[in-house]
């Protein structure tokens, strides 16, 4: 038996309801999930992922800052600092600034 041809896979695949829990719309194209969930994949790397917002994370910018202030002198923390000051002020001018990773 041979697999169906992927728009016979497709036209059968929206007929079948997104993989993520509790939700009830059908699925997009060859995709597991719907089109919001889709777009959150795509987005956060996670159907269930969202946009943070300032007021999910204000405890933990409230910790970072005092342990940023009461360690100003560490040469760790000067450097990122630095980095960040360079980060802003080349965004600022619109360069695109690329984090480098190992």
């Amino acid at each position: 038996m041979s697999r169906p041809s992927l728009p016979e896979y497709s036209a059968k695949n929206v007929l079948k309801l997104c993989s993520v829990t509790g939700c009830g719309k059908h699925r997009r194209d060859i995709s597991r999930f719907c089109n919001t969930h889709t777009r959150s994949n795509k987005l956060f790397g996670n159907p269930y992922g969202h946009a943070l917002r300032v007021w999910e994370y204000a405890q933990e910018t409230k910790e970072v800052t005092e342990i940023i202030n009461q360690n100003l002198e560490n040469p760790a923390i000067q450097a990122a600092l630095e980095t960040f000051d360079t980060w802003l002020k080349e965004g600022a001018r619109g360069v695109h600034v690329l984090h480098k990773t190992k």
